[in-house]
């Protein structure tokens, strides 16, 4: 409603915990303001769960711009609208994101009740795994995918 990006910005800049509900039509336009806000606020947590806007392109490109925020270790992108099948972009998005040669990476990553497939759930718990030294939990259950280290 006429506020500027960087009106937005000083405003969540203190923030820790963020949850957001985008709605489809301001998908695209919501989805650069979270990519300029993972790189230049102190954001920890980010709270995306129920947009069922965000599909697997748009959280490949999440994954990538968490990578480069330096305080984010929590992303909620349960029952969003993520949907077998994942392509090889959105696997080496999750790799980078949580690389353990990454200054600060991603410690939790939630993607359940979204429709990811057996095969892919699989995939990413061996990307998840790939990408962690020490203790990590994985739950692929019934309709849960969640990862944490």
């Amino acid at each position: 409603t006429g506020t500027t990006y960087t009106e937005h910005l000083s405003i969540v800049t203190r923030l820790k915990l963020m949850r957001v509900f985008i709605p489809t039509e301001r998908k695209n336009i919501a989805l650069f303001f979270f990519f300029r806000l993972l790189k230049d606020s102190n954001l920890s947590v980010l709270v995306l769960a129920g947009n069922t806007a965000i599909e697997a392109s748009s959280t490949a490109t999440l994954l990538l711009a968490a990578k480069d925020s330096k305080t984010l270790h929590t992303l909620n992108l349960s029952a969003c609208g993520i949907k077998s099948p994942l392509d090889i972009t959105f696997f080496h998005s999750l790799r980078t994101a949580a690389s353990k040669t990454s200054s600060s990476c991603l410690r939790e990553l939630d993607l359940s009740h979204n429709s990811l497939n057996v095969e892919d759930k699989q995939g990413l718990e061996r990307e998840w795994l790939s990408s962690c030294t020490g203790e990590s939990f994985v739950s692929l259950e019934n309709s849960f995918c969640l990862f944490t280290k």
